[in-house]
């Protein structure tokens, strides 16, 4: 099992590769990406939780 910081910080490294900074970026990327269709709902919906 993994520790909340080491999701976090995998999460950013995310974020950073793809030059995103923020869960809207995120969602726009996946959309773009055509990986949304792969993401389940409950993560790009309004009130998810974003990573400073």
């Amino acid at each position: 099992m993994i520790s909340m910081g080491e999701t976090v910080d995998y999460i950013k490294s995310i974020y950073q590769k793809f030059n995103l900074s923020s869960h809207t970026d995120l969602k726009d990327f996946c959309k773009e990406q055509k990986f949304d269709r792969y993401i389940p709902a409950r993560f790009i919906t309004v009130g998810s939780r974003e990573i400073d």
